[in-house]
């Protein structure tokens, strides 16, 4: 049975939910530093800790990470490294962000900032504002996080920086999260320019996610083919959260396509991701999909086999043990 727009719609906004999940990002351009004999011996040791800090968010210790980056904050204030404190400060309010710390976030924040200004460093000036707009959307006010990242994105330009496709891609999402599609298509296309100018496929991926969630409920076949190159692209890259949206995405195209048999093969090529990348809670998404597409198509021993896998992922992140 094909299914309807509104189920088809609903189907885009979550998977562009993920989508906006997955651009946040955990660090500023510029923590991970250069070769130590090229540091100064003050500035050697604010290194130490933000390079710690660093590892430990890539690991998901976002805790550890706050603890690291407070420490090289507290480091760089001590021998006036100016630099250093900005940097961590920024990374600071991004693991504060991460960990739901949104005031925590914008006093970080409201601190580089200052520090930005006063040092004349409009690079991380625009980093700042970038941050903050993502604090301000997850805050639940989307026309101030409009502002902020339109500040960075201008001060981008006036810089003459290339490194304006991320930016370009939240401003996107923000568009589409206030029901603007038109001026969030007119961004994101330029999110693709400005990411392929500068050879940064992770944000290019990002870009084809966001515009493949804004075409799919008027046209599945372009969606489709952007969900297809994202796919390319994050695999290539190795993110399994984003392959297991990729794969949703494009099983939701089939879907509204009516190809069902394609459409369960992607679904469970999501499950499988997701599952093997011990992501369980979008397992879960994906598994309600699938056993949906299944019923339709009368494979109801196959339904009935992922209902039991979702009971045991259930049962599993209710008591925390591993499955």
């Amino acid at each position: 049975m094909k299914k309807d727009n509104n189920d088809i719609v609903s189907c885009g906004f979550r998977t562009l939910s993920a989508a906006l999940l997955a651009i946040v990002l955990l660090y500023a351009s510029g923590c991970a530093v250069g070769p130590k004999k090229d540091i100064p011996p003050p500035a050697l040791r604010v290194s130490d800790f933000a390079g710690a800090g660093f590892r430990a968010a890539e690991a998901g210790d976002y805790e550890g990470a706050r603890g690291l980056f407070s420490r090289a904050v507290d480091e760089a204030r001590r021998v006036d490294d100016r630099r250093g404190e900005l940097l961590s400060l920024i990374n600071l309010a991004r693991v504060s962000l991460v960990l739901g710390d949104y005031k925590g976030a914008r006093s970080y924040l409201s601190d580089a900032i200052s520090l930005a200004v006063h040092t004349g460093d409009s690079k991380n000036l625009s980093e700042s504002y970038a941050t903050l707009s993502k604090v301000s959307y997850y805050d639940g006010t989307v026309e101030e996080a409009l502002d902020y990242i339109e500040r960075a994105i201008e001060l981008d330009r006036k810089n003459g920086s290339v490194d304006t496709g991320a930016k370009l891609n939240m401003k996107g999402l923000l568009y589409m999260r206030s029901g603007r599609e038109a001026e969030a298509l007119t961004v994101l296309n330029e999110a693709v320019e400005a990411n392929r100018k500068a050879g940064a496929d992770l944000e290019l991926a990002n870009s084809y996610r966001a515009l493949a969630a804004l075409r799919a409920p008027l046209d599945a076949e372009a969606a489709l083919e952007l969900y297809t190159k994202a796919h390319a692209m994050d695999s290539a890259l190795g993110d399994p959260r984003k392959i297991a949206v990729d794969l949703r995405g494009m099983a939701d195209a089939n879907l509204l396509l009516g190809r069902l048999e394609e459409a369960a093969f992607l679904f469970e090529r999501a499950c499988m991701v997701s599952i093997n990348a011990s992501l369980y809670e979008d397992a879960l998404e994906n598994i309600e999909k699938l056993i949906s597409v299944l019923t339709d198509m009368g494979r109801l021993e196959e339904a009935g086999r992922y209902r039991e896998i979702r009971e045991k992922i259930t049962k599993n992140l209710q008591t925390s043990d591993d499955i």
